[in-house]
């Protein structure tokens, strides 16, 4: 699957995805996971704050392979 989905039909088994999340004043694409505790997606990876970031994102898509090393 290399094309973007829907997201309702994203995993919510709390690995990360890459998920685009259109918005009024910045549209972002980034890496997220389906956080359980907190029953909504947020951020893979943030350092901006200690709080979770609330995103809604749209559609999805699997992260692409790592480079070979």
């Amino acid at each position: 699957m290399n094309s973007w989905q829907p997201i309702e039909t994203a995993p919510k088994d709390e690995r990360a995805i890459l998920v685009y999340c259109p918005a009024k004043i910045v549209t972002i694409i980034t890496a997220a996971f389906w956080h359980r505790d907190y029953n909504r997606w947020q951020l893979a990876f943030t350092g901006l704050s200690k709080e979770p970031t609330v995103i809604e994102p749209t559609h999805w898509m699997p992260l692409p392979d790592p480079p070979a090393v």
